[in-house]
């Protein structure tokens, strides 16, 4: 593949978003012109884009995280063991979160009366739920930085 061939692809390829294939064409491309300043700033910004990409993942994942430990602070089990199953279907390596699922569950289970199981795994109220916490903990949070 020629130069501009290259140059070509890696252009396409940032287009379409995928970082890392962008990055690999344009070091293919910097062994053919290794004095070309431009183009290593263009690496360099690749890597920038990655690097924030990768960064903007972690705080999303780390997000339900933290507001599972809220929940489960609370004693809001349900609502805290939503959010630790969303984040195992991310991450189902992860054995510290798998247990933390699991002695929430098992909490949970001993709390819960034996007629309102299906109460208790509504999904759509643990959803809402979830959802009026996040906004709570936004809005708390938003209270304290204007204080």
């Amino acid at each position: 593949m020629n130069q501009a061939d290259l140059e070509q692809q890696a252009l396409e390829q940032l287009r379409r978003g995928d970082l890392r294939a962008a990055h690999q064409t344009l070091a293919v491309l910097l062994r053919h012109r290794p004095a070309d300043v431009a183009l290593r700033r263009r690496i360099q910004q690749v890597e920038s884009l990655i690097r924030q990409r990768e960064e903007t993942q972690a705080r999303i994942q780390a997000e339900p995280l933290r507001y599972a430990h809220a929940y489960i602070q609370a004693g809001r089990l349900a609502e805290g063991l939503q959010l630790l199953r969303a984040a195992l279907a991310r991450d189902p390596n992860n054995e510290r979160l798998r247990t933390l699922a699991l002695q929430v569950a098992r909490k949970l289970r001993e709390q819960v009366p034996a007629e309102a199981p299906a109460q208790a795994v509504d999904p759509e109220a643990q959803r809402r739920a979830a959802e009026r916490a996040r906004r709570e903990a936004e809005a708390e949070a938003e209270a304290r930085r204007q204080v």
